[in-house]
């Protein structure tokens, strides 16, 4: 049957595509079986040739299934999928699994037919319980809906410990994320994902470089991390592509690759992932892996924007509010700020901090920068901290508080580096020569 091109996710199961074949139960290999048993004549022939009368059943269910396989597929016929539905029917009447299963995938998806839940969990079950790991796991996609419940993850095991890669690879990530009725089992995610894995399923592949990268369910090990994320970026998973960027770009050692990061940022921002966009534009912006192109970053980090990524509208706003790759625009540059803090941007409301202090865009209002850097501080962010230890060090904004000034300082040697693409400079006076001037 053809893969229904929207819907569950039980559409992937339809044919298993990791690199070890499944076999079907019953002996079968595939739909032309019967066709090369019966000397490799067209199926519609063979037909004419037997009798109306089949009085062996397996043989029946055998010849039923063909023809719907036929019809399902357009082999020998048209393609019509009501008279497959047909065919179907009668296999599974005589208790043929493949053909209960693939009935319960047309109900289930309303080919050929009116679309029916409750009829396709009933053929679905019946070639699940026959032991078709196929069956077992649409089964059990149709039981979760997303919810991890205790049936579904018994069939989805099943079908797993049967070896059909799919399921390996569902299990992992269930196991992984801990969901419903499953606890969270980094050491079972590992083990079932490294299966599927294996099986060159290309999810499963990305998510146990996550596990690998990250020392879950075993020791760290970013070498094997970026083969995996490498094989499932090769096979155009968004998000491998993104990770394997990082790693990339971001990594000490040898295999440090600008060029190559920006390439796979390209490709995921390209196919839309949202923080792929973001990060090419920094990267686009800084000159990494290639010239720098600051009316490029300006549209990737737009984009960003727009989708509602905090950070790439608080970085957009940054280069409004100096200018760089578009003209200067403190009104656009605030607004990207307030954006970005309503969006839970820590580096929003720093640097709408940073324009009340500079009297940039706003009236100079010492109190507000007080107010807004004390609000980033107590997020954690590094360089507010700084800046309201300036701040209530000189008695700027708020009454002169040596004691939690240096609190604040101490807060800040613990954060550790200061944050990536801020107009914050360090030295006695963290203000000084940032953009824009202060107007007193």
């Amino acid at each position: 049957m053809d893969e229904p091109k929207n819907g569950k996710p039980a559409l992937k199961l339809i044919s298993d595509k990791g690199k070890k074949s499944q076999k079907s139960q019953g002996g079968r290999e595939g739909p032309g079986a019967l066709i090369m048993a019966l000397g490799g004549m067209p199926i519609l022939k063979a037909v004419k040739l037997m009798t109306n009368d089949l009085k062996d059943k397996d043989l029946a269910s055998k010849l039923f299934y063909q023809l719907g396989q036929a019809y399902s597929h357009g082999r020998d016929v048209p393609k019509d999928l009501a008279e497959a539905r047909k065919w179907y029917l009668m296999a599974a009447d005589l208790g043929d699994a493949l053909s209960r299963y693939s009935l319960g995938v047309l109900w289930a998806y309303g080919q050929g037919g009116p679309k029916d839940a409750r009829e396709a969990e009933k053929w679905l079950r019946l070639a699940a319980e026959q032991g078709l790991p196929e069956a077992q796991f649409a089964l059990a996609v149709t039981l979760d809906d997303g919810r991890g419940t205790a049936e579904a993850v018994k069939w989805l095991r099943l079908a797993a410990e049967k070896g059909l890669a799919v399921a390996r690879s569902n299990l992992g990530f269930i196991y992984a994320n801990g969901q419903g009725s499953v606890p969270q089992d980094d050491f079972e995610a590992v083990k079932w994902l490294r299966l599927a894995a294996e099986d060159d399923v290309p999810e499963a592949s990305y998510m146990l470089g996550r596990m690998l990268l990250l020392g879950r369910g075993g020791r760290q090990d970013r070498v094997e991390a970026l083969k995996r994320f490498k094989f499932a970026a090769e096979r155009d998973i968004v998000h491998a592509q993104f990770e394997l960027a990082l790693i990339l770009r971001d990594t000490m050692e040898a295999r440090r690759d600008p060029a190559g990061a920006l390439k796979w940022l390209r490709k995921a921002a390209e196919a839309g992932l949202v923080e792929a966009r973001r990060e090419l534009g920094l990267m686009l912006l800084r000159g990494e892996g290639g010239p720098a192109d600051p009316a490029a970053a300006v549209k990737w980090l737009r984009l960003a924007a727009d989708a509602g990524d905090g950070a790439a509208r608080s970085h957009l706003g940054f280069l409004y509010k100096i200018g760089r790759g578009v003209p200067q625009d403190l009104d656009e540059a605030l607004k990207l700020f307030r954006l970005a803090d309503e969006g839970g941007e820590v580096m929003g409301l720093f640097n709408i901090g940073l324009m009340h202090h500079q009297g940039v865009g706003v009236p100079q209002d010492d109190r507000k920068a007080v107010e807004c850097f004390r609000r980033a501080a107590e997020r954690g962010h590094r360089d507010s901290m700084i800046n309201l230890a300036y701040l209530l060090e000189r008695g700027l904004g708020a009454p002169q508080d040596l004691e939690e000034a240096q609190r604040w300082r101490s807060e800040a040697e613990k954060v550790g580096a200061s944050s990536v693409s801020t107009d914050f400079l360090s030295g006695k006076d963290p203000f000084k020569g940032a953009s824009g001037s202060r107007k007193h």
